[in-house]
């Protein structure tokens, strides 16, 4: 089982690669505190941390990883398009 620590590591690299990285980078710690204290995206975080190209190259798998790698992107969309910040955006078209 990982640490938080590895957890956030990983939920902020994926925001980082992600296309909403720029309305998600100013609340990045609070995403990943998210993140990690839901128990469905945590299991997806620990396979992916346990998986041995990802403990030695930092790289997550595509094909063996993809379920897991897919729900914690999900999760940043939803985030993204949840936030106030994209909100006020929308209504000022």
């Amino acid at each position: 089982m990982a640490d938080d620590t590895a957890r956030r590591a990983l939920v902020l690299s994926l925001l980082e690669r992600s296309p909403y990285r720029r309305g998600l980078r100013p609340h990045g710690d609070e995403v990943a505190r998210v993140a990690i204290a839901n128990d469905q995206l945590r299991g997806a975080m620990d396979e992916i941390i346990a998986d041995p190209d990802y403990a030695s190259l930092g790289r997550i798998d595509g094909r063996r990883l993809k379920r897991q790698k897919a729900l914690i992107e999900h999760m940043l969309e939803w985030v993204y398009f949840a936030s106030s910040d994209f909100v006020e955006r929308a209504k000022r078209g």
